[in-house]
């Protein structure tokens, strides 16, 4: 899922035409995916999420975020030490429960069964928002931050992988435009997935 709008980086660059909308959109996803990666989250809320937990160290009670969080809804959880995740390993409900922890939704994920599973399979609702003006809503911050690492990878586009370029006058040093901008790494720094 894009985390902002074609829109609103144009807004930024000052084009108020459709030129450009393509290569806009495409910038625009890579820097989402990227921000999506660099975040170990999920943001897409608008599609169940599976997730397999299958490195937990035995005995583990306790496992902090999933990856698509805010969680909203668990629908099951499996505990299997083969990985086959029958019925006979689904836990019920009273078997775990969810601990929301702070503004941003992480939680807590607390197993009551004994002995404590060592490999688990959550299908759950969660995720950040479900489309990209929800997004735009609930994270402006993210939002504004990637507009600028798109305007400015869009401003450089002719340039990639350039660090410097040298010439009779001297030689000038570039922002490297394959890494992010210290602005973006900053703001995606504060809604990284903990993992315990």
């Amino acid at each position: 899922m894009d985390l902002s709008t074609v829109a609103r980086v144009k807004t930024l660059l000052g084009i108020g035409v459709a030129t450009y909308d393509t290569e806009l959109g495409q910038i625009l996803t890579m820097v989402s995916g990227q921000a999506e990666s660099y975040m170990d989250r999920q943001t897409d809320s608008s599609a169940p999420s599976t997730q397999y937990l299958d490195t937990l160290e035995t005995g583990t009670r306790t496992v902090y975020q999933l990856q698509a969080f805010p969680v909203s809804s668990i629908t099951t959880i499996h505990y299997d030490p083969d990985l086959d995740y029958g019925a006979t390993t689904l836990l019920s409900s009273d078997d775990y429960r969810v601990v929301r922890n702070g503004d941003m939704g992480q939680f807590m994920l607390l197993i009551s069964v004994a002995p404590w599973p060592s490999s688990l399979k959550v299908v759950y609702a969660g995720g950040m928002a479900a489309t990209a003006g929800a997004f735009v809503t609930a994270y402006p911050d993210i939002a504004g931050a990637v507009d600028a690492q798109v305007a400015f990878l869009f401003q450089r586009r002719k340039e990639f992988g350039l660090e410097g370029v040298s010439g009779a006058g001297g030689s000038v040093s570039m922002f490297s435009p394959v890494t992010f901008l210290p602005m973006l790494r900053q703001v995606l720094s504060k809604y990284r997935r903990f993992t315990g």
